[in-house]
């Protein structure tokens, strides 16, 4: 089981992006923890936003949050990365089969 995971291409790409740029793998982890966790930052933004309406209190804080948290999941959209990655010249993308 293990062998077949290791031979993956999204495997490779793991282990060689921190031995080609630590920064980069840094950064690139980082984005990818923010798109696993943003969909539900946005929903309790939500939540507080709905809950700021139905107060009648001030909405600003709540509307910078969901503003920031939907433009932060509209970035970090793994399709805006996959084609920015597949339209580069000299790239290999990283789809099975392909390497």
């Amino acid at each position: 089981m293990f062998r077949r995971l290791r031979q993956r291409h999204q495997w490779k790409f793991s282990a060689v992006l921190p031995k080609a740029e630590p920064s980069l793998a840094v950064a690139w982890w980082i984005a990818l923890l923010l798109r696993g966790v943003l969909p539900a930052v946005l929903a309790i933004a939500m939540g507080v936003l709905v809950g700021a309406v139905q107060r009648g209190g001030g909405l600003s804080g709540a509307l910078t949050l969901v503003g920031a948290t939907f433009v932060l999941l509209q970035v970090l959209d793994t399709e805006y990365f996959g084609g920015t990655l597949r339209s580069m010249p000299g790239t290999v993308s990283m789809e099975e089969g392909q390497l």
